[in-house]
């Protein structure tokens, strides 16, 4: 019987930001080159992201989140119209991505510099 795969989903900040690398590295096909995740595709990594983001939303305030939502369909519909890279779709969609990023630092920062 095939192992299904089941998407994993990030449930903290940091784990969010290790997706992010590999949405980097897998962009802009995100398929599975060595055989343990034939399932993987954009569908799944999105889903990934999206539910991390929604796990995190009480660490956001109602504005970042939907930012951060809106940076991340933003970045998929970048790569879903150029899958083969040929008119700047993965460079458009990383910019989206690591725009993110630095939101979520920011965000962490932020959060740290009010505990303390």
């Amino acid at each position: 019987m095939p192992r299904v795969y089941e998407p994993y989903i990030p449930k903290s900040i940091i784990d969010i930001k290790d997706l992010i690398a590999c949405i980097i590295l897998w962009s802009p096909k995100f398929l599975d080159t060595t055989g343990y995740f034939p399932a993987r595709n954009i569908d799944t990594v999105f889903y990934s992201l999206n539910e991390g983001l929604r796990l995190m939303q009480p660490k956001f305030d109602e504005e970042t989140y939907l930012k951060l939502r809106d940076l991340s369909d933003r970045a998929r519909a970048c790569f879903e119209a150029d899958p083969d890279d040929k008119a700047d779709g993965r460079r458009k969609g990383c910019a989206l991505i690591y725009e993110l990023e630095d939101l979520l630092k920011k965000t962490a920062r932020k959060r740290r510099s009010r505990s303390q």
